[in-house]
């Protein structure tokens, strides 16, 4: 791309909008810069010539040492401004300089992404889209698009696709997922699967949906759904489960997991991020950070907060919260 617009030609993701103009003219967005390289990327080929490169997150961590701390976007300008590039832009550009593309760009600038060139190809001789044609063409004949109806016909006929056929396995044995056992055996029958039926005949006579009711039946009984039992019994044994226990090891042997390797294991004095440091300082002191303090203040004092208090009281006296009554259209309640 820089070798194209060092001779001062256009880009081939551009060259389409131009053909498409057919008046041989550049678009207006394009017009006043021909033969120009944008100011976005003048930017960035300038400071490529320097040479100097530095990860997108050393500055956040040079002010944290420092003892400053600013958003992830100062450190992108305050790196444009003394002239460097972060890394994951001069990867691609360093490839560019040695004639070499690389794959995300290489599909876009010298050939056209499958799942747009059938579509464009498409269009241009006034055909649908394949993934819309036959959606189209189906339900103009009444039938279902065959997005959906390659599962309902599959279990008809005694088979299954390989993410439900799990399912039926365990079925024939006599063991199946409680959430998919409703569903097939309906199906069989003739009916509704439950997790539709139950919101709509129960929310009619008042009961709640059983796909919500089923974990909470189950935790009266005593039963765990399966999905909780494995974490469940871990934690009863004294185990962590392994999408925690990463974490947990790490610190017991005094490392620090890589998503929060950069923010605390690098500070050399132990000192706490600005956005983490004035909640923390106050719970330390034994008072409540400043977005909560003002509700559980209200509560204990036997108030409501704000939020709520003006739709109460007016509920109270008989009138229409403002949060109603302009959709209500109604003359507010003095």
């Amino acid at each position: 791309m820089l070798v194209k617009l060092r001779v001062e030609e256009t880009p081939r993701w551009r060259n389409s909008a131009l053909e498409k103009l057919r008046v041989g003219q550049t678009p207006r967005w394009r017009k006043l810069r021909v033969g120009e390289t944008p100011r976005w990327r003048n930017s960035v080929l300038k400071k490529l010539r320097v040479g100097e490169n530095s990860c997108w997150r050393n500055s956040a961590l040079e002010k944290i040492r420092v003892g400053e701390n600013s958003r992830l976007r100062n450190s992108a300008l305050e790196k444009l401004r003394v002239g460097e590039i972060p890394r994951w832009r001069n990867s691609s550009l360093m490839k560019l300089r040695v004639r070499e593309t690389a794959r995300w760009r290489n599909s876009v600038l010298e050939k056209t992404l499958r799942w747009r060139n059938s579509v464009l190809e498409k269009l241009r001789v006034g055909e649908s889209p394949r993934w819309r044609n036959s959606a189209l063409e189906k339900l103009r004949v009444g039938e279902t698009p065959r997005l959906r109806n390659s599962p309902l016909e599959k279990l008809r006929v005694g088979e299954a696709p390989l993410w439900r056929n799990s399912a039926l396995e365990k079925l024939r044995v006599g063991e199946t997922a409680c959430w998919r056992n409703s569903a097939l055996e309906n199906l069989r029958v003739g009916e509704t699967p439950l997790w539709r039926n139950s919101a709509l005949e129960k929310l009619r006579v008042g009961e709640t949906p059983r796909l919500r009711n089923s974990p909470l039946e189950k935790y009266r009984v005593g039963e765990t759904p399966r999905w909780i039992n494995s974490v469940l019994e871990k934690l009863r044994v004294g185990e962590t489960p392994r999408w925690r226990n990463s974490a947990q090891e790490k610190l017991r042997v005094g490392e620090t997991p890589g998503w929060r390797n950069s923010a605390f294991e690098k500070l050399p004095v132990g000192e706490i991020p600005r956005w983490r440091n004035s909640a923390l300082d106050k719970l330390r002191v034994g008072e409540t950070p400043r977005w909560r303090n003002s509700a559980l203040e209200k509560l204990r004092a036997g108030e409501t907060p704000c939020w709520r208090n003006s739709a109460f009281e007016k509920l109270r006296a008989g009138g229409t919260p403002r949060w109603r009554n302009s959709a209500l259209g109604k003359p507010r309640a003095g």
